[in-house]
């Protein structure tokens, strides 16, 4: 069968490995990124908001205000036409969830490697 945009041939699936022009919102990310690196935990709240990024849109929602407070919460927003996935992977209640589950744990694995 011919293979499907965004997995990869072979056994187990997966996303390809892509390359994509990040917006100038990604520049100032990590300049803020780099300002508020080693200071205190509420230096930090600094980053909650929308972060432009081009082809996406980061929210950082909450961020930890202590060592032992709850974890930050961030999400990433991906307009359809930029996701480019296929509408029969989202067209019903347990393929929607499927594929939610899929980039939710491709997503964590991703940027906690």
């Amino acid at each position: 069968p011919p293979e499907r945009p965004g997995t990869s041939g072979g056994g187990g699936g997966g996303l390809r490995a892509f390359s994509i022009t990040l917006g100038q919102g990604a520049e100032t990310l990590r300049q803020e990124l780099r300002r508020v690196d080693g200071k205190q935990y509420p230096a930090y709240r600094d980053l909650c908001g929308e972060w432009n990024l081009g082809p996406f849109s980061l929210f950082i929602d909450r961020v930890q205000a202590d060592p032992f407070a709850p974890p930050s919460s961030i999400r990433v927003r991906v307009p359809m036409e930029n996701a480019k996935l296929p509408p029969d992977l989202f067209s019903n209640r347990v393929r929607n969830v499927a594929l939610a589950d899929f980039l939710h744990r491709r997503f964590h694995k991703l940027v906690t490697a």
